[in-house]
């Protein structure tokens, strides 16, 4: 038995080739979110994204913190993935984020069964990615995600090189996994 190779070769990388992603690929990243789990079936998730190259592009670009923007810019898409304030029933939904998060790692996985990546960012500003995407008041943004083909790191700072270049570091399974008795 062995680990799925998408989940293990998952990576946030931040160095993207000029190759686009196909418009059969952003679908079928969006079909793996779609297809996510959630508390009741409510789907919390909704997504807006830019293709790169066109004005909305700079627009969702203009919502990130400076550390991302270096490298976000040149990802074929951005993705801001919000989620729903209220179930359908107008209770508070206290698991939305929860399930937005399940749907982001599905795109994130198939991105990788894909060939490219996909990187979650959470250093952006919430409110101009309201104004920049239009985003509904029933919705609030979570997270952007950066997707695209892997480059080759030429285009990256040294510092970010070897960010680039080391191994994934995760901690240890006991640290994580606690057996109660």
């Amino acid at each position: 038995m062995e680990i799925l190779r998408e989940i293990e070769e998952r990576k946030s990388y931040r160095s993207f080739s000029e190759k686009a992603l196909s418009q059969e690929q952003i679908e079928l990243l969006f079909e793996a979110a779609r297809i996510a789990p959630s508390s009741s079936n409510e789907q919390a998730w909704k997504y807006y994204y830019a293709l790169k190259g066109s004005d909305q592009f700079e627009k969702l670009c203009e919502c990130l913190a400076p550390a991302n923007l270096i490298w976000a810019k040149d990802a074929s898409i951005l993705v801001v993935s919000t989620a729903a304030k209220l179930q359908s029933n107008g209770k508070d939904y206290k698991h939305a984020w929860h399930d937005v998060g399940l749907a982001n790692a599905q795109m994130l996985i198939q991105a990788v069964h894909l060939g490219f990546f996909g990187h979650i960012m959470g250093g952006f500003s919430s409110e101009k990615a309201i104004g920049a995407a239009r985003i509904p008041e029933n919705q609030e943004p979570v997270c952007m995600i950066a997707f695209g083909n892997i480059g080759d790191g030429s285009d990256l700072s040294e510092k970010l090189q070897q960010l680039e270049n080391s191994p994934r570091n995760r901690k240890p399974m006991e640290e994580v996994v606690l057996k109660l008795s």
